[in-house]
């Protein structure tokens, strides 16, 4: 054999003995010490738990005391200013994320705890509190502007402007000229009565609210409702102000003959309204407010008028009515109002229902029409929705005539054929019982055109995408396309707004075949769209596209061709071998006996320590420190007794509670503190050389004695 030969043979030979040194090292150490692998990752989670994770048994119930006593003080500090100065702050403070997030992570425990309606109570509190907060704020941000409408300076322009205008000056007293700042301050003042009445009402329910919580957490609210009175009592004084100025107080009277009433049988009211004074109301149309509902009536020169209130929406337990005289908002006069006894007889109203055009297909335009209660009069303001074969399409209020209409787009979700169009009027336990009509469309099918595509992406992920229209080109959205490939559905993608679709997909590898030896598979792509349970046709459409493939014939003959080298690398090597006298002795360490069917423990470590030497000599110095501990663990596991299925510092421990001399436990602390760094660190430069080589040698002393450390220098 030639030299060159004979060199290529050496380094073959020598590629095939690193490798299989490195696999029986490696078992070899992980058979000694659990976890441990030459160049490995640590796999034990339970050895590197973290703490922060682990449950520390808190105590709920205290916790959820704390974050209701932080709960409770955040609800004072809102309620506790929210006079005219501070209103906005007080809101904001209400409005709080931090608040909110506080109130979100109460209620969670509060859930875990039982106490689910403590929180309600707090969340109610704080809508309510945030109502009155936003209520106070919108009051006083109005009042300042009345404030500036009214102001002399305003005035005082406004009035230039009017002689300007009319070509004169202001004669007698400022009260009797009619100017346009009168309308803008009249309006803003009734505005202002408005949001005065919101304030008052929301007063109300936060007062509610309030002590209701109160009972459930012991908390003393008399303070804080105490403040929110007060600042609602600085309002209260501002508004009255204002009536003083731009209204005049009215006196409404009311008699009326009887206390039935009902839909059929409206209840015929009678009254006066005069101002406080006792003149008659200017002669004009006026509308009062009667329970929910709005009549507009006349009034006589000496403000006398009769109204007629038919029963609607009002609960059918209501016994007392509010009749309210409602002022236009440019009108002089202040409202005024007065409450009568009432019994209230429900009735279920008839109704009639229209639907314009009665053929349709999909996505026409209906229109849906009728009247609720036409033979006793109009329902005004009734609640109402429209449904087509049991899908709710529209919903509404009738008119003051009781009137409804409704356009409606005919969904793909109503198959076709005749079906039905229902309005309902919802009522529960009111003046007008639940009632409903019906009438009858004849819905169409509409053809419709698939058009898709599927595109190859990487491995065996397509990229699909296409529409779904009508036959006359209008988007078909909300529809479900499936995707097949080779007959196997893998996937299935909607239509979007606009009738589009696209999404990945991936092709298992149970669909298609090919041959041994082909690098491409073609796959068929089908898309369907099904519309058996609509009112469309059924589409299809097709597509194919070629997925790479392994030759799998190829990739076997390179594989066979690689182990016929290697083969012969071996047979080679074996003859070089033969050829040349061994070095070292065959170690009689048996390396597939994790727990140690072993000759003699020494001569398994010394032969480990060799291994390491030879780690050191080639600079791999982490895979030295990690071998050299493993030789030394052997060698104080079989001299003290101890067992394989320890950690290294468990190991260690134990160690160092026996008998071991000092020398002995400074080597094996060295050595496991190496050991650790070797197998932790993720680069083999971080492990010193040096001092894996002086450890190495401490070791040696202890596993063969001090001479053969010596000699091994």
């Amino acid at each position: 054999m030639s030299g060159t030969d004979a060199g290529g043979s050496r380094t073959l030979f020598a590629l095939v003995a690193v490798s299989i040194l490195l696999i029986v090292t490696g078992t070899v150490v992980g058979a000694v010490v659990p976890g441990a692998a030459v160049g490995g990752a640590d796999t034990d989670a339970s050895a590197h738990a973290d703490p922060d994770s682990v449950d520390d048994g808190r105590d709920l119930s205290a916790l959820e005391r704390q974050m209701a006593e932080r709960l409770a003080s955040r609800a004072r500090s809102g309620s506790l200013n929210i006079s005219r100065e501070n209103a906005q702050q007080a809101r904001e403070a209400v409005n709080n994320s931090q608040y909110a997030s506080l109130l979100n992570e109460y209620a969670s425990v509060a859930n875990e705890t039982g106490n689910r309606e403590r929180a309600l109570a707090f969340q109610r509190m704080r809508n309510d509190q945030l109502a009155l907060s936003a209520a106070v704020e919108a009051y006083w941000e109005t009042y300042e502007r009345y404030e500036t409408v009214t102001s002399e300076t305003y005035f005082q322009m406004h009035e230039r402007q009017w002689n300007d205008r009319n070509g004169g000056s202001v004669r007698g007293p400022l009260s009797n000229v009619h100017k346009p700042s009168d309308v803008g301050e009249r309006e803003l003042a009734r505005q202002l009565e408005r949001e005065w009445q919101r304030v008052n009402d929301t007063r109300s329910s936060y007062v509610r609210s309030q002590r209701a919580l109160a009972n459930r957490t012991d908390e003393n609210v008399t303070g804080s409702l105490a403040t929110v009175n007060a600042s609602v009592q600085e309002i209260e004084t501002a508004q009255q102000t204002v009536r003083d100025e731009q209204f005049v107080a009215t006196n409404l009277t009311i008699e009326v003959n009887g206390t039935q009433a009902s839909f059929r049988s409206p209840l015929n009211i009678e009254g006066r309204l005069t101002t406080a004074s006792g003149r008659a109301v200017s002669p004009d149309s006026v509308q009062f407010a009667v329970g929910n509902q709005t009549i507009q009536t006349q009034l006589s020169e000496t403000g006398l008028f009769d109204l007629h209130y038919r029963p609607t929406t009002v609960a059918a337990n209501t016994s007392n009515l509010t009749v309210r005289y409602r002022p236009e908002n440019s009108s002089v006069y202040l409202g005024d109002q007065r409450t009568i006894p009432v019994s209230i007889d429900p009735v279920r109203p008839n109704m009639s229902v229209n639907a314009t055009p009665t053929q349709v297909r999909y996505n026409d335009t209906v229109a849906i029409s009728g009247r609720v209660g036409a033979e006793h009069g109009g329902a005004a303001a009734v609640p109402y929705l429209v449904s087509l074969d049991g899908r709710v399409l529209a919903t509404g209020t009738t008119e003051t005539n009781g009137t409804y209409n409704s356009t409606v787009n005919i969904p793909a979700s109503v198959s076709e054929g005749t079906r039905t169009v229902r309005v309902d009027v919802p009522l529960d336990e009111q003046a007008l019982l639940s009632a409903n009509g019906t009438t009858k469309v004849d819905v169409q099918e509409t053809a419709t055109t698939l058009n898709a595509s599927a595109v190859h992406v990487q491995d065996r992920s397509l990229r699909v995408s296409g529409s779904l229209l009508t036959g006359s080109g209008q988007p078909v959205a909300n529809q479900d396309v499936s995707v097949v490939a080779n007959g196997t559905t893998i996937g299935t993608v909607s239509t979007g707004p606009n009738g589009t679709f696209g999404t990945t997909l991936s092709v298992p590898q149970s669909v298609g075949s090919t041959g041994v030896f082909e690098s491409t598979l073609p796959i068929g792509i089908e898309f369907r769209y099904d519309g058996s349970a609509t009112n469309l046709r059924s589409a299809t459409a097709g597509a194919t596209v070629t997925l790479p493939t392994l030759p799998l014939g190829l990739i076997a003959g390179a594989i066979l061709a690689i182990v016929a080298v290697l083969a012969g690398g071996v047979l080679i090597g074996r003859k070089l071998l033969d050829r040349r006298s061994a070095r070292v002795p065959d170690p009689a360490v048996d390396f597939d006996s994790p727990t140690g069917r072993r000759a003699d423990s020494r001569v398994n470590s010394a032969s480990l320590l060799d291994t390491a030497r030879g780690y050191l000599d080639s600079q791999q110095t982490a895979a030295a420190a990690r071998v050299g501990y493993v030789a030394l663990r052997q060698q104080l596991s079989g001299d003290v007794g101890r067992t394989a299925g320890q950690t290294p510092w468990e190991f260690y421990r134990d160690c160092t509670d026996g008998d071991i001399d000092e020398t002995t436990q400074e080597t094996l602390q060295r050595a496991t503190e190496l050991y650790e760094q070797a197998r932790f660190r993720s680069s083999v430069e971080s492990v010193s050389a040096s001092a894996v080589e002086e450890t190495l040698q401490e070791i040696t002393s202890l596993v063969t004695g001090p001479e053969s450390s010596q000699s091994a220098d």
